[in-house]
């Protein structure tokens, strides 16, 4: 079954590819044109790709911000490191192309280097929002991988700037040290993939992150040995990474769903974390391997071409791993989908079926003394299964689906739970003779609560005429009438018109009327309203207003209903009495 989820999903990821490979048919032209024209491609590659994700950060920053989730600080620092990229970006393409310049360092490398505290802290603000365990075996891998990335970067650099000014040293340092400290962070979120609220856009960060890692440690080694041009693969590495930075945010704002739980999870990524150790090794492992080679080479001089081509086949295998995943990711969504489906629809035959039996064992009861009892019994079987049916349509509501057909089916078997709920509870409380607690109660909190716990249509205008009036009753029960009343008067002016409550008191009692804008009520209808099963509606039990009638007995006061306008008329002592 096609959904508006699996449609976007689907959608966006076939963006992804489109711009995966529209961005290496770019990258692969510069073979057949001059340098010039590749260089006009090259820098509005630069310029639009990390220009898009300044937006799509900016927009989400704001509406994370606005709805004050866990993650405003996260996007806050995100978007500004992928500025200061940005900056970066062009003042490398300006010095390059306008000065004729590629000095090291300069202006540029304070904004890369800058990005990076940025970046740090979204990793450290993001973890923490997602209350993410770490065992003390993540840490380590984390910690050893880091340090095998580190170490002989360090090596090859020290050896590299000897001689050099001292904060040109630096700079260079900086770059591999702050690296391996991203990377550490990122090493810690591998258990994000198969506990998360937002998936995607995780998954989408994390490849984004481990390929402009990849990219950041292949330029610095190719610029030592003087080998980097432009157009070179480290160039497509960065350009991609900006992509799946982008989707990611496109992700976040489109399939969102932020009370993903238990079953959904264990579905969609069943196959994504037994796929998330060996993609982090293969991706650990071509970091690693362009480090030693180049430590190698820096002392041996080996033959660099043959070992620069393993690296590459290793770049790409990593990329095809993480395409492999994408693909994974949407086909077991499509598959978690289809079960949910078929599950609701098997439950809800099955209930009908319980229904059905259970109304034939309430009508085959001879005496009216033990309705009561198998109503009870009857009320206990439906629990489960209707708990089990409004847990799997919340898990579909929650998930982000906003496929017109299924929310149209979904909002039908609302309904009509909500009904089933409806007349269980007009049962249970006419069953049910509980004893009152009388307190002092504020009236107008009463009828706001009643007011909050129905649907009101924004059709219907509920008028309360009563200022802060003191009465003595038992409030939940009180609300359990006004619930009654309002809902019955909302359904007679077929969900359009006015119901207005005026409050009145005197020295002995407090009268309320309630009085609805519909049609007036049919006189021998109005002699029976107050009758047990007695019920104008076709889904209605004929027990709503004899529990009212019973509540307000047991409040020593009195309900009434006239026409001209459609009113109920109740009335209160001032102090009530129990027996």
């Amino acid at each position: 079954m096609n959904t508006i989820m699996e449609q976007k999903s689907l959608s966006i990821l076939k963006i992804l590819i489109i711009g995966i490979i529209a961005v290496s048919f770019l990258h692969l032209i510069q073979y057949i044109l001059d340098d010039d024209q590749f260089t006009l491609v090259s820098v509005a590659n630069f310029a639009i790709l990390p220009g898009i994700l300044i937006i799509v950060s900016t927009y989400v920053t704001i509406k994370e911000w606005k709805n004050k989730t866990k993650q405003k600080i996260s996007m806050v620092v995100f978007t500004a490191g992928a500025i200061c990229w940005f900056i970066a970006e062009q003042t490398w393409t300006v010095l390059e192309l306008v000065f004729e310049q590629e000095p090291f360092p300069s202006i540029a490398d304070m904004f890369y280097l800058l990005a990076y505290p940025f970046f740090i802290v979204f990793f450290i603000s993001y973890l923490k929002s997602k209350n993410l365990r770490i065992t003390k075996y993540t840490f380590l891998f984390s910690i050893i991988i880091s340090l095998v990335f580190l170490i002989p970067s360090l090596y090859v650099l020290v050896g590299y700037y000897e001689g050099e000014p001292t904060f040109d040293v630096t700079v260079g340092l900086l770059y591999t040290i702050l690296s391996s400290i991203l990377l550490f962070l990122i090493l810690l979120g591998i258990p994000l993939f198969v506990k998360t609220d937002n998936s995607y856009f995780w998954t989408m960060i994390f490849i984004g992150f481990l390929l402009d890692t990849i990219a950041d440690t292949l330029f610095l080694f190719t610029a030592i040995d003087d080998s980097y041009y432009n157009g070179h693969i480290t160039d497509l590495l960065y350009l991609i990474g900006y992509l799946f930075f982008i989707v990611g945010f496109v992700f976040y704002l489109k399939v969102k769903s932020y009370t993903l739980r238990s079953e959904i999870s264990m579905i969609t990524f069943d196959t994504i974390s037994k796929l998330a150790v060996p993609l982090v090794i293969g991706t650990i492992f071509s970091i690693t391997s362009i480090s030693l080679i180049y430590s190698y080479n820096y002392e041996q001089e080996t033959s660099k071409e043959i070992l620069f081509g393993f690296m590459i086949v290793g770049i790409f295998t990593v990329i095809t791993v993480f395409s492999v995943v994408i693909l994974i990711l949407n086909k077991n969504i499509n598959r978690f989908l289809r079960l949910k489906t078929k599950e609701i629809q098997l439950q809800k035959h099955d209930l009908e079926i319980l229904l059905e039996e259970k109304s034939e064992e309430v009508l085959k009861s001879s005496e009216f003394s033990n309705i009561g009892i198998n109503l009870s019994q009857t009320l206990h079987d439906l629990k489960n299964p209707l708990t089990v049916l409004s847990v799997n349509l919340d898990l579909l509501e929650n998930s982000g689906i906003e496929n017109a057909v299924l929310s149209s089916r979904i909002k039908s078997m609302r309904e009509s739970i909500n009904l089933m709920k409806d007349q269980m509870n007009d049962v249970l409380n006419y069953i049910k003779n509980p004893t009152i607690t009388v307190i002092e109660t504020d009236l107008l909190n009463v009828i706001e609560k009643a007011i909050n716990n129905i649907e009101i249509p924004e059709t219907v205008s509920v008028k309360i005429l009563a200022k802060n009036i003191s009465i003595q009753c038992d409030p939940t029960r009180m609300t359990l009438v006004f619930i009654n009343i309002l809902t019955n008067a909302i359904d007679a002016m077929e969900n359009k018109g006015t119901i207005t409550i005026n409050v009145k008191q005197n020295n002995s009692k407090t009268i309320i009327n309630i009085e609805n804008s519909g049609p007036e009520i049919p006189q021998d209808s109005m002699e029976k309203l107050f009758e047990p099963l007695f019920t104008t509606k076709s889904n209605g039990t004929g027990l709503g207003l004899v529990t009212c009638q019973k509540i307000i007995k047991q409040h020593n006061g009195n309900i009434t209903v006239k026409n001209n306008p459609t009113s109920f008329i109740i009335e209160l002592p001032r102090k009530v009495i129990i027996d």
